[in-house]
């Protein structure tokens, strides 16, 4: 087997390390770096020359891609004319892959799902592992011994999946992200849908309530607010309620500052599948893994709860987290940084009632503040983070949340959202004198 890897990224390299164990003959491009931190049995080549003569002289049978190169890329585009197969790392992973896997997507929260699910199981004494787009290339665990994966799905990995077999397939939401990558609306919801496309493999389907799912013999459980739910968990007055054939059957109280009520309810219901006799009183919140820069609380000022949600790269994100958070109390918001949308009118229309007032930084600033003026909310404009943080500890007071969930990528002033979020955690405890607090 010839193969060309495009990507000299994680699931790159794990791919041509599993493709070595084979005795595969391993070609890398990439278009932006020559790294290579190996060298044995792959050869590097400049992307520019990789023409149709390439692929013909070099007789190569696949092109394994990394996810985030997008489908119109020339090198994929000429692979396709020439009827070789482009797939992502987890493809390759399906075809080879014997430990059973839950999978995952959803366009917010599946990060903190995969992690909650491996909590849980591990608790009840399985060896669980985390896999995909959050945690280690799913082509690192052929061969190895453990009794399930949590697997995260990106709609970029599903695109170029075709052989995924998971025992429960979870979607957490799905809203409008990526579209410039996918082209089009339709075919990001066929990306991420397509986590269903093997029935016969799966014990279960988990979906948000808003989610539409066709029947089928696959036992379907739903998690949301609404009372109508049949099989699932509804969420009620600061409660789980997990519900079997319309009855309720086991509850769980929520602390009001737990702000991951939907995210828990998605974890515990799809490794119940895996555990049957699992119940709610099972889940040890304390013990929970937490993730960095989501909905993370770092503590208090003036009586103000101030929360770090600088993984919200997109509008959705921030929706999301504003969603959440505004059952509480009302939030005044720090967004900014370089847009991904074309207009901040949709966020705007949904914040207008649950925010105080907006603290806007970065490069595209004044994009959100057109939208913020059309739909009359109260901001303040700064080019610094470090301004807005200033503003924000000023303004805030007792009961409000001081939210930091910027909607827009990082990218203008820093190397990436965690970067981002550090340095408004320093921020907040230098310039806020926040102090941290137990929940």
């Amino acid at each position: 087997m010839n193969i060309l890897v495009y990507g000299i990224g994680k699931s790159g390299l794990s791919v041509v390390k599993f493709a070595n164990t084979l005795g595969w003959r391993s070609w890398i491009t990439d278009d932006f770096t020559r790294l290579v931190p190996f060298r044995e049995n792959v050869t590097f080549v400049e992307p520019g020359k990789i023409d149709n003569s390439f692929f013909v002289d070099h007789q190569i049978d696949l092109v394994i891609k990394s996810p985030g190169i997008p489908p119109n890329k020339p090198i994929v585009l000429r692979a396709t004319a020439l009827g070789i197969p482009v797939i992502d790392e987890v493809e390759l992973a399906c075809r080879f892959i014997g430990t059973p896997y839950i999978a995952v997507t959803g366009t917010n929260g599946k990060s903190t799902v995969v992690q909650w699910i491996n909590d849980i199981l591990s608790w009840q004494g399985l060896k669980v592992a985390i896999a995909g787009n959050f945690g280690t290339p799913l082509i690192e665990f052929v061969g190895k011994n453990f009794d399930l994966l949590a697997l995260e799905l990106s709609s970029f990995q599903l695109a170029f999946t075709f052989s995924l077999k998971p025992k429960v397939a979870v979607v957490t939401n799905i809203t409008s992200d990526h579209i410039d990558w996918h082209s089009t609306r339709e075919k990001y919801l066929k990306a991420k849908f397509s986590i269903f496309s093997n029935r016969e493999s799966l014990d279960c389907i988990v979906v948000g309530d808003s989610i539409a799912v066709s029947s089928s013999e696959t036992p379907l459980k739903r998690v949301g607010y609404g009372d109508d739910i049949y099989e699932g968990i509804r969420i009620k007055n600061g409660l789980l309620l997990e519900v079997e054939k319309g009855t309720v059957v086991d509850t769980l109280f929520i602390p009001k500052t737990f702000f991951f009520d939907e995210l828990l309810a998605f974890s515990y219901l799809a490794s119940k599948v895996v555990v049957n006799d699992l119940r709610l009183g099972d889940l040890q919140l304390d013990r929970l893994n937490f993730l960095e820069h989501r909905l993370q609380v770092i503590g208090k000022l003036n009586g103000a709860l101030w929360v770090n949600d600088s993984k919200a790269t997109n509008t959705a994100a921030t929706s999301f987290a504003v969603e959440k958070l505004s059952r509480f109390s009302k939030i005044r918001l720090l967004l900014g940084g370089r847009s991904k949308e074309s207009s901040f009118d949709q966020l705007a229309a949904f914040i207008k009632d649950r925010v105080i007032k907006c603290y806007l930084f970065g490069e595209d600033r004044e994009k959100i503040g057109d939208s913020l003026d059309r739909f009359g909310i109260s901001y303040e404009s700064f080019v610094f983070l470090e301004d807005a943080v200033c503003s924000v500890a000023r303004d805030s007071t007792d009961g409000d949340i001081v939210l930091f969930s910027p909607g827009c990528a990082s990218f203008d002033l820093y190397s990436n959202y965690k970067e981002r979020g550090e340095h408004f955690i320093k921020l907040a405890r230098k310039v806020g004198n926040v102090k941290s607090v137990s929940l």
